[in-house]
């Protein structure tokens, strides 16, 4: 496969055709319905003039146009910037002028948002909104898809691509000072499906519970990218709510989860061992912050199922370190993933024997 993710979609639904690949409120989309919003996006970008290495702008809440509108900004060889749909004021115009971002996609209350912040935005030419009514530099989403075709003429832009070009920019949280733009090239997030392939054992047979948003590097690389790289099916939740992820797990009868350790912990409180049964869930995997070996030992016995730690940064495409299947030791990240190399420096950069304690980097291919 060329590595450029735009064809990614293509190739899926050519191979699953009408499988389930997204599930959102009760509403299914198939793997060939999902590469045809895709195209029609594709087709409407370039025809309001958007073209490769362009920065277009997510700013959606949890929702499958997430992932119809990342890889329409593939097909077409631009940059997605994928934004924290709870961001507002200066942050948010921090992020538009430092990516440089010409064109949004956002739905009302991101456009209400941006309206705020329009005389701080200096890079922003159009902005495209789910239902939304058109007006100056406003074009309806709707209207977009339903005015293009189904079918995307890629033509040669795909054989002249080159996997480092960059594909997306993921915006770090900022905790040190302002938001940083993570750059993943095609090459990046084809090295991460493949090691993250090469250490478990998901497949085209798997569910998956998508609870983590998708404009975060966590739920749009080891939940979406994985579920479409794999031939899975994803249920998407709007926002996390253990009663409801509980439900689905039953409903869908979900066998592969990644969450936080909060959202495992709210999800062990709210089951009740005497009624509720998963005997399809097969594996959870937790991030974002390490998870207490009690809270994990809780969680196993209540569900009858591995959860395992798992370690990831945005500049590594959100996951770096994972047991393969299993975890001998639940206080530890695991292996690091094909292609990753781990080291453990000092202040100076240089690397520490075995058993110290030092700051982890991380280098990919």
């Amino acid at each position: 496969m060329h590595q450029n993710l735009g064809l990614l979609p293509e190739i899926r639904a050519e191979e699953y055709g009408d499988k389930t690949f997204i599930i959102y409120q009760d509403q299914e989309i198939t793997y060939k319905e999902f590469n045809r919003l895709s195209n029609r996006l594709a087709n409407g970008l370039l025809s309001l003039g958007v073209k490769g290495g362009d920065r277009v702008g997510i700013y959606l809440p949890n929702h499958p146009d997430v992932g119809i509108a990342y890889y329409a900004i593939q097909k077409i060889r631009a940059i997605a910037v994928m934004i924290n749909y709870l961001t507002i004021g200066t942050e948010l115009s921090y992020i538009f002028n430092d990516a440089l971002i010409t064109t949004a996609i956002t739905d009302k209350l991101g456009q209400e948002n941006l309206d705020q912040m329009s005389t701080e935005i200096s890079s922003l030419n159009r902005i495209i909104v789910k239902n939304g009514e058109k007006s100056a530099g406003v074009i309806p989403y709707e209207d977009l898809l339903n005015g293009s075709s189904d079918r995307f003429q890629a033509g040669e832009s795909y054989a002249e691509s080159d996997p480092e070009d960059v594909a997306v920019i993921m915006y770090t949280s900022g905790t040190t000072g302002v938001p940083k733009g993570a750059m993943q090239s095609h090459k990046n997030i084809f090295s991460f499906l493949e090691g993250f392939k090469a250490m478990s054992d998901l497949s085209q047979k798997d569910r998956l519970l998508g609870v983590v948003p998708l404009f975060n590097n966590f739920g749009a690389s080891v939940m979406l990218f994985n579920t479409l790289y794999h031939g899975a099916t994803i249920v998407i939740l709007e926002r996390f709510d253990p009663e409801v992820a509980l439900q689905y797990l039953k409903k869908y009868r979900i066998t592969f989860m990644a969450g936080t350790a909060t959202m495992y912990i709210f999800m062990s409180q709210a089951v009740k061992p005497d009624k509720d049964n998963f005997p399809d869930f097969r594996r959870a995997m937790a991030a974002g912050s390490a998870m207490a070996i009690e809270h994990i030992e809780e969680f196993e016995d209540k569900f009858k199922t591995n959860l395992l730690n798992f370690y990831g940064m945005t500049e590594t495409q959100g996951l770096t370190g994972l047991h393969p299947k299993s975890n001998p030791n639940s206080a530890s990240i695991g292996m690091a993933l094909p292609g990753v190399k781990i080291r453990i420096v000092d202040d100076n950069d240089r690397e520490l024997p075995w058993g110290q304690e030092g700051e982890l980097v991380a280098i990919t291919d």
